[in-house]
């Protein structure tokens, strides 16, 4: 997901670990969003 506006990124981040987006055909696994860095 590309975005500049956070709260749209932030929105699409709920909808993700919701699993809200369309099913990659073929696809069965979820992929959870990565862990945010450690600085």
């Amino acid at each position: 997901f590309v975005a500049s506006d956070k709260a749209l990124i932030e929105a699409a981040k709920e909808r993700w670990e919701k699993q809200e987006f369309p099913k990659v055909p073929g696809e069965t696994e979820f992929v959870p969003l990565p862990s945010p860095p450690k600085f």
